[in-house]
């Protein structure tokens, strides 16, 4: 007869499975106007205030728990070496840091994994949140259907699909995992349905069963109707890849279970190559736009070698390397090619960059674990699917930014859970111990849960009430209203004092005020943190207001180099000098202009061009 308390931890548990399921059918899908950047910053607040929910019952079902056995395996402890190498990184070993949210989200996948971990194993859990991920990869689908017949709009003026993401790129990311997903069930129902269930005629099963073989079906269809419409190169080679690599596996391999982790590996690696040849010629200017990046990232690796420059320190080095890249080489190619990028386009080239070889040390051998992890036989099939799954997050991580994205995150981290809970070469440790002190284990546990709970609770209702004031922030700024705009940047300063991105916009709100002083100050301290044409011109209108020349002529040229194409930074130059009295300054600079390829015509292009000719006629009457 089942135990009253044993009746509650079953309720608890399937909560708890209930809760999972739920964050992934609502996260991508979550949006706060009221708060900056409201795409990103939503999903990252929802997901703290999931964590928050979730915990409850957790530590509810733990405490009735007679005990708790914690079993640990080798992708474990890698994975807890590289988040604490990452931590160590970014606090000790670097002068300083950066304000994260994808440091903030680090930590809160870390606390969802420990918990996944905790939670009971069961195939049904696995199962559901799989096919919770395949649902909602279902509802992008249709989402973005909606959107190319005009039902909804887009998130990005630029792109007519982006799904409920900024970018079609993520969008397209996310969608084909799923796809994955969806086709290894589908291909895989049978073996899966054989699995091990505790109670094969149970109604759950007969659900599952149904929903086994209909939803990945339906996933399938819905996102190859949408997934061509996102141009997306990354998640193309990604999908045709790793479907090559699924269809491969199941009718030709079956009987090579023995080499199955090596043959995956290898596939997916060569299969990536003709692909990607194929579709360089599309898009060709965007693929050789990443292959700049790739070439000045490794100026940065080569300088930050060891640990690299930081976590989500990227934009506070990139576009300074990019500057003094096309002060010393100018070909036309790769000027038209530049631009301000916020991610490498290369999450293990950025890993890199940022964490250094160490760093990617460490990954590589978190990799070694998770293609080299045994299963129980009867589950195979199951964590093969799971393996395919990464496999198609690490391809399109070649080409893209999926670790900059936190729906994906979420599904890698669930996944890197299964695994790690499917191994049956883990080492069981006992959290309670011995009967006697197991309350007060669980009071430490039950009171360190709520110590942490409340100081997450504070955090993120400081992280919302700084958002929602930098966007009126923003908003004051965009309606040239400057004089609010400073002190709503003012009152938020102090959250948000290592966010490059606010500093910045503090800054020009502060120059456009004409409060030039604390505008230098601000803009010098963003830089640390982020830079962009923009920043320089706003430092180098500040320097030139105050009347400092030289030092407004050095960023004005920082900003020229930093993309070459442009027509401002070097208009900006070109007015300096002429209103300094150098003259053949001025008309050296404003017939560099008048000389430079018009990328896209524009109404502001004509007025820079038309003042540069009076410049010239001026000062060569």
């Amino acid at each position: 007869m089942i135990s009253a308390s044993q009746t509650f931890q079953r309720i608890i548990s399937a909560l708890n499975i209930i809760l999972v399921v739920f964050l992934f059918l609502a996260l991508p899908m979550v949006r706060f106007n009221a708060l900056y950047s409201s795409i990103i910053s939503s999903k990252t607040i929802f997901f703290l205030c999931f964590l928050i929910i979730i915990s409850v019952p957790f530590l509810l079902e733990l405490f009735f728990r007679k005990k708790l056995i914690l079993e640990i395996s080798k992708l474990d402890i890698s994975l807890v070496i590289f988040v604490i190498y990452i931590t160590l990184n970014r606090y000790v070993f670097q002068e300083e840091y950066v304000f994260s949210i994808r440091f903030i989200e680090l930590l809160g996948l870390t606390a969802l994994y420990v918990v996944l971990k905790l939670l009971e194993p069961n195939i049904y859990v696995y199962m559901s949140i799989l096919l919770g991920i395949i649902v909602s990869g279902i509802t992008q689908a249709i989402y973005g259907n909606l959107q190319l017949l005009g039902i909804f709009r887009s998130n990005n003026s630029n792109f007519n699909i982006t799904g409920s993401f900024f970018n079609p790129g993520p969008y397209a990311g996310f969608i084909t995992v799923v796809f994955i997903i969806s086709l290894g069930f589908f291909l895989f129902k049978g073996k899966l349905n054989k699995m091990e269930f505790s109670l094969p005629t149970s109604l759950e099963f007969r659900v599952l069963k149904t929903c086994l073989k209909y939803i990945p079906l339906v996933g399938m269809i819905t996102i190859a109707l949408v997934l061509p419409v996102t141009q997306s190169r990354a998640a193309w080679i990604s999908c045709i890849s790793c479907s090559l690599l699924i269809f491969t596996y199941k009718f030709q391999f079956i009987e090579k279970m023995k080499r199955a982790n090596k043959y995956i590996l290898l596939t997916s690696l060569v299969s990536i190559l003709p692909i990607a040849f194929l579709l360089y010629n599309f898009k060709k200017k965007s693929a050789d736009g990443r292959l700049l990046i790739w070439k000045i990232c490794s100026s940065i690796i080569n300088d930050y070698s060891f640990f690299g420059v930081g976590f989500d320190k990227f934009k506070a080095h990139y576009m300074n390397y990019q500057a003094f890249y096309f002060s010393l080489n100018r070909t036309a190619d790769e000027i038209s090619l530049a631009g301000t990028p916020q991610y490498a386009f290369n999450e293990f080239i950025q890993l890199v960059v940022e964490n250094g070889i160490i760093g990617f040390t460490i990954l590589l051998s978190t990799i070694y674990f998770i293609y080299n992890l045994k299963v129980v036989s009867r589950y195979k099939h199951f964590a093969l699917l799971v393996k395919m799954s990464i496999i198609s997050i690490a391809v399109f991580a070649f080409f893209s930014y999926p670790m900059q994205i936190l729906p994906i995150k979420l599904i890698l981290v669930v996944f890197l859970s299964f695994l790690s809970c499917l191994d049956k070469n883990k080492i069981p440790i006992n959290i309670f111990g011995h009967k006697k002190r197991r309350l007060l284990i669980k009071l430490i546990l039950s009171l360190s849960g709520i110590v942490l709970i409340s100081n997450i609770s504070l955090k993120i209702n400081q992280l919302v009430l700084g958002f929602k004031t930098w966007e009126e922030a923003a908003y004051s700024f965009n309606y040239r209203l400057f004089d609010t705009s400073v002190n709503e940047y003012k009152s938020a300063f102090d959250f948000f004092k290592r966010s490059g991105r606010f500093l910045e916009e503090y800054g020009r709100a502060l120059s456009l005020n004409g409060n030039n002083i604390n505008a230098i100050e601000k803009l010098k301290l963003s830089e640390r943190y982020t830079n962009s044409p923009i920043l320089q011109n706003t430092l180098g209108n500040s320097y030139k207001a105050i009347g400092q020349y030289k030092k407004a002529e050095k960023v004005y040229k920082k900003s020229a180099n930093m993309m070459p194409a442009l027509f401002y930074p070097d208009y900006l130059l070109a007015k300096l000098y002429d209103e300094t009295g150098e003259s053949n300054k001025a008309t050296k600079i404003a017939n560099k202009i008048l000389k430079k390829e018009i990328k896209i015509p524009s109404k502001a292009i004509n007025e820079i061009r038309m003042e540069m000719k009076k410049i010239i006629l001026k000062n060569n009457p």
